[in-house]
Formats: C-alpha cells, sequence, structure tokens
C-alpha cells in the first residue's frame, strides 16, 4: 500500500515541477522581451512588473534596488503574508523611506513594526510623521491611539480614535479600543455606551461584547455582564485562528492559536470576577 501511494504520487510531483519551471521560464522570457522591445521606459516599472508577476524580492531587487515603492511593497510583503518576517520587513520599509522620506504608508507600517515590538516610543515618532505628511489618511490616527493607549496617554488616545470613528463610523475595531481607553480612564459608563454603540453594527461581535460585559461589571450590572460574557465566550468559541488574527493584521501567524486560546481565557478571567 505505502509502495503504491509513492508510485503514484510521483508523477504528479514530476508534472508539477516541470510545470513550475515552465512558468518561470514564461515570466523571465516575457522579461527579456520586453528589455528587448523596449516596452518599458525606465527599470523602475520594469521591476515593479517583475514584481507583481513574480514576487520573488532578489529578482526584482536586481533590476532597481533603489525604488522606494517596489521596498515599500516587499516590506508588506513579508509584513503581512504567509512568508511573514518582521525584522525584513522593518528593514525594507527603512531602505524606502532612505530613498524617499515622503512615500506614503511607509511610516505608518513601520509605526505598526515598532508597535508590534513594544517600542512606543519609535512608533510615535513615525505615525507623526505619516499624519504630518498625510493628514486625511485617518487610518494613522487609529494606530496612534494604540500606541498612545500603551502609554497610559488616554485623552490623546481617545481623541485619535474619534478622529478615526468619525471617517469610519461603522468600525467594530475603533468602538472596542476607545471603549478599552474609557474603561482604563474609570469611565465605565463612557465605556458601556461606547461597547453598546459598536454593537448595533456588530451584535455578534465577541470583542465588542466583552467589553460591554467589563463596563457592565465595574457598572455593578453582574446579572446582565455574566450574560454578554457568556454570549462573547460562544462566539469566540466558533472563532477560527484565522478570523482571530485578521483582527489583529501584522502579528505572526504562528501565534494566531495561542492568542485565540488567550483571548477565550481573559473572557473566562472576567466572567469568574463575577463570582
Amino acid at each position: 500500500m505505502i509502495r503504491n501511494l509513492i508510485r503514484d504520487c510521483l508523477p504528479k510531483a514530476k508534472k508539477s515541477s516541470n510545470t513550475k519551471m515552465r512558468s518561470k521560464l514564461l515570466v523571465l522570457g516575457s522579461i527579456f522581451l520586453l528589455l528587448v522591445t523596449g516596452v518599458f521606459c525606465t527599470k523602475a516599472k520594469l521591476a515593479l512588473f517583475v514584481w507583481k508577476t513574480v514576487p520573488v524580492p532578489a529578482l526584482a531587487l536586481a533590476l532597481d534596488s533603489h525604488n522606494p515603492v517596489l521596498l515599500r511593497d516587499i516590506g508588506n510583503f513579508y509584513f503581512s503574508s504567509e512568508h511573514y518576517d518582521i525584522q525584513k520587513a522593518e528593514k525594507y520599509f527603512k531602505e524606502a523611506i532612505e530613498v524617499d522620506v515622503t512615500i506614503p504608508l511607509v511610516h505608518y507600517q513601520l509605526a505598526r513594526v515598532h508597535f508590534i515590538n513594544g517600542e512606543f516610543i519609535p512608533a510615535i515618532k513615525e505615525i507623526d510623521k505619516e499624519i504630518e505628511l498625510y493628514p486625511n489618511y485617518k487610518r494613522s490616527f487609529y494606530v496612534r491611539g494604540l500606541v498612545y493607549g500603551y502609554l497610559d496617554n488616554f485623552d490623546r488616545a481617545a481623541s485619535d480614535f474619534q478622529t478615526f470613528l468619525e471617517a469610519y463610523p461603522n468600525s467594530w475595531a475603533g468602538h472596542n479600543d476607545l471603549s478599552w481607553i474609557y474603561f482604563k480612564k474609570g469611565d465605565f459608563i463612557s465605556a458601556r455606551d461606547v461597547a453598546q454603540k459598536g454593537l448595533q453594527h456588530y451584535p455578534d461581535n465577541p470583542w465588542l461584547l466583552n467589553s460591554l460585559g467589563i463596563a457592565l461589571l465595574n457598572l455593578e450590572q453582574g446579572e446582565e455582564a455574566k450574560r454578554v460574557f457568556e454570549e462573547s465566550l460562544k462566539h469566540f468559541e466558533n472563532l477560527d485562528t484565522g478570523s482571530w488574527g485578521r483582527a489583529y493584521p501584522g502579528n505572526n501567524p504562528k501565534i494566531y492559536s495561542e492568542g485565540l486560546h488567550q483571548t477565550k481565557d481573559s473572557v473566562m478571567f472576567n466572567m469568574s470576577l463575577l463570582e
């Protein structure tokens, strides 16, 4: 039986390898043809075409190693994909800035890298630069709100989350994190109200339900808090690791399973406080 399985797999493996080789040769042939015919006026355009066609950093960089857009895209490649490598992502984001300090979204991404690494002051520096250059990109205010929250600067964090929610009023994450800030400030009524507002858009969101439960717990509404925590835990139990990871973009996919487990544990801990 084992020998039969091995024999049956061999032709498929060989076919797959040949297919991949033909694809690579086709791409390389296309690149050569484009070079010969002069379709591309600049090596920058050619490098970006190659990167979008065959996402191999070394190949694209061999054509243009000083292209800030290419460097940014490679940074994103290592920051939000199955090739996750936060050190490489940071390296390419910094190289992009060295070439062009004004390139959009690089200071933003670098701020997120610093935040994930627990480097809050460098994160503030980068996100401030992004906001200075592109104040209309309101997602930057969300990132800065997170960083200020971890720095216990709750007033500035609340202000940034409110700015973000003005642009994205249906964001569950914005409501959830603003509720968290009000909780940290000891304003449990506002924490409750913001969580409830978010639940109007996402009634089954387990993060918002947990935030509402925490606010109700501190408002001494134990029975309602218990019901909300149970609802939150039920939805977390039905959540897969991929869905949990999409709520925390920029994190290492390898921690998704552990993160989901810890999140459910935190809800159970909150429920235990009712006892």
